[in-house]
């Protein structure tokens, strides 16, 4: 599907709500956001935003790569856990009937 991004260098005190409505602001459908965290709670300044579209992610990652983002230059790539998961041997596909 190619529907997320992954967003590294956050500033520390970004949440996810900020995260989302950055995407929002900038024109981008968002279906889903987060920021990582420790165990303790603290923030590893990275996150995940899932966008309405490949084509809208794809637009992410030019348009918004390098931009500010509270004190910070965020960087925007391609989500490759989501790739890792897509790809991964005995993966079912989503429509595949399940079993019970």
């Amino acid at each position: 599907q190619k529907t997320r991004v992954f967003v590294a260098r956050l500033d520390p005190a970004t949440r996810w709500t900020e995260l989302k409505d950055f995407f929002r602001d900038n024109g981008f459908g968002v279906e889903y956001a987060s920021v990582s965290a420790d165990a303790a709670g603290n923030s590893k300044c990275c996150g995940v935003v899932q966008l309405s579209s490949a084509d809208e992610a794809a637009r992410a990652i030019r348009e918004l790569d390098g931009e500010a983002l509270g004190d910070a230059s965020i960087l925007i790539r391609e989500d490759r856990q989501e790739r890792k998961r897509r790809d991964a041997p005995g993966r079912r596909d989503a429509d595949a009937p399940r079993r019970r």
